[in-house]
């Protein structure tokens, strides 16, 4: 699933290459991508329409219309992703919804296992929309400060790398990333959250900044089939430290990196590093 740096690239892109283009036509060839709304609808509502701006919170995108204040929310989900460029280098098996732009090219989405999703939020009720606001602190907000993640962990028994995936709780960090931050900052993934102490919380606090903007500055992680808009791989996957390294040594102590389970999840750690 594209986690936070994933849909935080490809909204760098949209800001760059999308702004200001405007919908000529829309085609819907998965309906199920879009769960509360008709194709014909879809289609007309965003027909004509300009994107102004782009925004996310944890791992939703948000396309900012000029009509009517439209807004228009994906997740992802597992296989989801955007392409920009040419029709006839975009039109794939996977694609389920085409956006023609006035500039002869083309926005898609594809979704090879079709568990992403899309809705049409009105611009002024998108801070209510129940997924959204739903959701925990987004780690890159201005307002996500060591002392807020102090008071989210203090409240809860569970372990720290469990709580670091719900969404509901920290918005954005996936396995991933959340197993190399717990890595960086030497915090071992089974520690109960509310025994960190401010000291330790810190170092967590800087810890998952430190990855986000790593992650961010290689254009995400592709170890399973994540592209950006450009349909390019990122490059995290050569800075892991933990993640998907079991067996192999740790780069800092030599001790072999080992994989454990949580909530059906593997979890990746350094024994000797993460205490």
């Amino acid at each position: 699933m594209p986690e936070l740096p994933e849909v935080e690239t490809i909204r760098r892109q949209l800001e760059r290459f999308i702004k200001g283009r405007k919908i000529k036509k829309v085609e819907v060839a998965a309906p199920r991508i879009l769960p509360h709304i008709s194709p014909a609808d879809f289609k007309n509502r965003l027909k004509g329409a300009v994107f102004t701006s782009f925004s996310r919170h944890g791992k939703f995108l948000l396309c900012h219309m000029n009509r009517r204040e439209l807004a228009m929310l994906i997740h992802f989900r597992m296989t989801g992703s955007l392409l920009y460029g040419t029709p006839s280098a975009l039109i794939k098996a996977h694609t389920r919804i085409s956006f023609w732009l006035d500039n002869d090219k083309l926005l898609c989405y594809n979704d090879m296992r079709k568990l992403g999703k899309i809705e049409l939020i009105k611009g002024e009720l998108v801070d209510n929309f129940h997924e959204l606001k739903s959701l925990g602190p987004d780690p890159l907000a201005p307002d996500f400060s060591p002392q807020l993640l102090y008071s989210i962990l203090q409240e809860s028994r569970r372990q720290i790398k469990e709580l670091l995936l719900d969404q509901h709780k920290i918005a954005g960090l996936g396995n991933i990333y959340a197993a190399e931050a717990l890595f960086d900052c030497g915090i071992h993934p089974q520690r109960k959250a509310h025994t960190l102490s401010p000291e330790e919380v810190g170092r967590l606090h800087r810890s998952i900044l430190k990855i986000l903007h790593l992650a961010i500055e290689s254009r995400g992680c592709s170890i399973a089939n994540y592209v950006d808009l450009a349909g390019e791989s990122g490059a995290f996957q050569e800075l892991r430290n933990v993640y998907q390294r079991e067996g192999e040594p740790c780069y800092r102590c030599g001790e072999p990196i080992c994989r454990l389970k949580q909530q059906q999840r593997s979890t990746y750690l350094c024994p000797r590093c993460q205490q």
